[in-house]
Parts: structure tokens; C-alpha cells; sequence
């Protein structure tokens, strides 16, 4: 019989495995962050109740990719009737542990799931691509459950991480873990029929690296990069 985690059991696995000198305040009453879109996910929940407005045609779920996007390009969410959900600095596992109040209880039709960079900038320490794909399982599950249509993405081909090198860490052969990680999520993805968003084939230049035109960091794309990649989405959604 196959295992699966419960998302009371990865927040337990979170908190055993950062020591809590090294957490900050907000990690340690709010590992997932939780706050961040209380408020709004509250209002949008009220108004579906309501005032009969729609269910989102999609959330964007991730980390600091999605954030940028939402607030680079507000008007692409808004035309679209989608919702942004992205937290900068957040690994697969605490985006997992937010996934039932920012998607499940908005009732999207569609979840658009793009995590995993910090994962190999080992923002939350030591992780596997084994383990991500395991929490993006977890994620496309509860979407199922919920007749949501689970959607993965591929990440920008980053080089470096700029914010890790700042504090003195320099983690070894990015490019080579983005794209290692890439090529899991396809496989998995066509495995178990889940349609991939396949940003890395847009966004990558002849070495295999985000171009740079497309970004000033090879990991957070800029407003051009964004604009192809709202063209890519919406053609596969």
C-alpha cells in the first residue's frame, strides 16, 4: 500500500528540522506563513458566498516566481479571473502545508503549481528531487480530491542563486539541479497524466540558462519574461 503524508505530519517534519535559533519569528508562530493571504482569501471567499462572484479560474501557486508576477502584472490575474498565491523564500513543503486556505477553500477549477527553487537553494536545508516531487504529489492529490485540475511547471534554468552568494553560500552546479529537477517533474507529470507548464523550454537560452533578457538573476523573471509566460499559460490552460 502506498504512503502518503499528511500535511500534520510534514509541519511536524518542518519543525524538527530547523533548529529554532535559526527560524524567524514569523516561522515560529506561523511556519507556512498562513497570514500573508488570510485577509484576502476571507474577502474572496465572501464574495463567492455572497455576492455571487465566480470561482477563480485558476490560482498561481508558488514562491517569490509568482509573487513577482502577480505584482509585476496585476492586470493579467484580474482580466483572467486568476488569483496569485505566491510567497518569496518558500520551499515545496511550507507552500504543501498552506495549500488547503490559499487553493482548497477558494474552490478554483484549476491550480497552476510552480515551486522548487528554493528547494535546490536549500532555502529550508537539505532536500531531494525525490522529496519535491513528492510534496507536488501531495498538492495534485488534494486537488483531485476537490475537483480541482492540478497543473506543474518547470522552473526558469537559473545558474546562481544571487541571494545565497550574498550571505557568503555558494551552492554547487544550479543549472544542472534546475534542469535535473525539470526533467522529474515532466516524467512524474506524464506518469500520473498532469499537464506541465513548461517555462524552462521558453525561458532558456543556448546554454540551457535563463536568458538574460528575461532575467537580471537567472531566477526571477522580469516583465518580458513574464509576458511569454502568461502567453505559454494560457495556451495550455
Amino acid at each position: 500500500m502506498k504512503k502518503t503524508f499528511t500535511l500534520a505530519a510534514v509541519a511536524l517534519a518542518l519543525s524538527l528540522a530547523s533548529p529554532l535559533n535559526a527560524q524567524t519569528d514569523f516561522e515560529r508562530d506561523d511556519l507556512a506563513n498562513l497570514k500573508r493571504y488570510s485577509s484576502d482569501n476571507t474577502s474572496l471567499i465572501e464574495k463567492m458566498s455572497f455576492h455571487k462572484a465566480k470561482r477563480p479560474k485558476a490560482v498561481l501557486l508558488g514562491d517569490s516566481i509568482t509573487d513577482g508576477w502577480a505584482s509585476t502584472h496585476p492586470e493579467f490575474f484580474t482580466k483572467n479571473n486568476f488569483v496569485g498565491r505566491g510567497i518569496s523564500g518558500q520551499t515545496t513543503a511550507r507552500i504543501l502545508l498552506r495549500f488547503q486556505r490559499d487553493v482548497v477553500d477558494l474552490h478554483p477549477k484549476r491550480v497552476v503549481i510552480m515551486t522548487g527553487i528554493n528547494d535546490i537553494a536549500q532555502n529550508g536545508g537539505w532536500a531531494t528531487p525525490e522529496n519535491v516531487i513528492g510534496y507536488i504529489e501531495s498538492m495534485c492529490q488534494m486537488a483531485k480530491v476537490n475537483r480541482i485540475k492540478p497543473y506543474v511547471c518547470t522552473l526558469p534554468p537559473a545558474d546562481h542563486f544571487q541571494w545565497k552568494e550574498d550571505s557568503g553560500v555558494k551552492i554547487p552546479e544550479v543549472n544542472r539541479k534546475v534542469r535535473e529537477l525539470n526533467n522529474s517533474i515532466r516524467s512524474w507529470a506524464g506518469e500520473h497524466g498532469i499537464p506541465v507548464v513548461d517555462y524552462e523550454a521558453i525561458l532558456k537560452d543556448s546554454r540551457g540558462i535563463t536568458r538574460g533578457d528575461y532575467s537580471s538573476d537567472s531566477v526571477h523573471p522580469n516583465e518580458k519574461a513574464y509576458t511569454e509566460m502568461e502567453k505559454l499559460l494560457l495556451n495550455v490552460l
